[in-house]
């Protein structure tokens, strides 16, 4: 007895296609521009967004967009690039905040000159503004 694809199922292949196909455009647009991976930006926008405290490493975790292994080698990668800071958490002493650094917010907005067009050239021409409106709005309802 074969298996039918119900709705979601097929809507979950279909989404995760499509994020697969912009990654790799995104990927490949920032390599071209002598950019750091889309891991970095994602980084590197959760910190930015939560200035002028920064994240403990395990918030940062959660709101990434990427997988979470690799984040802490990543985040020590970064700091030692410059790219981020430490530091302490006054209500831990042993913890500690990361903030990205000037150079790192610079590096931020350089790879969104590059990362935003391929976005748009990837779900622009594909999409009605109404349709990004519905897909948004049925996205952030599942949570």
């Amino acid at each position: 007895m074969s298996h039918a694809i119900t709705s979601p199922d097929a809507t979950w292949i279909a989404l995760f296609r499509a994020q697969k196909r912009a990654r790799a455009a995104i990927d490949l647009a920032l390599k071209s521009a002598e950019l750091p991976p889309l891991e970095h930006y994602d980084v590197l926008w959760a910190l930015e967004q939560a200035l002028p405290q920064g994240l403990r490493p395990f918030e940062l975790e959660q709101a990434v967009l990427l997988p979470q292994h690799g984040i802490s080698r990543l985040t020590s990668q970064m700091i030692k690039q410059d790219l981020l800071t430490r530091l302490p958490c006054a209500d831990d002493k042993r913890g500690f905040r990361l903030v990205p650094t000037a150079a790192g917010l610079r590096l931020r907005q350089q790879m969104w000159q590059i990362y935003q067009p391929v976005i748009t050239q990837f779900f622009g021409p594909q999409l009605a503004p109404e349709e990004i409106i519905t897909l948004m709005q049925l996205l952030n309802r599942s949570g």
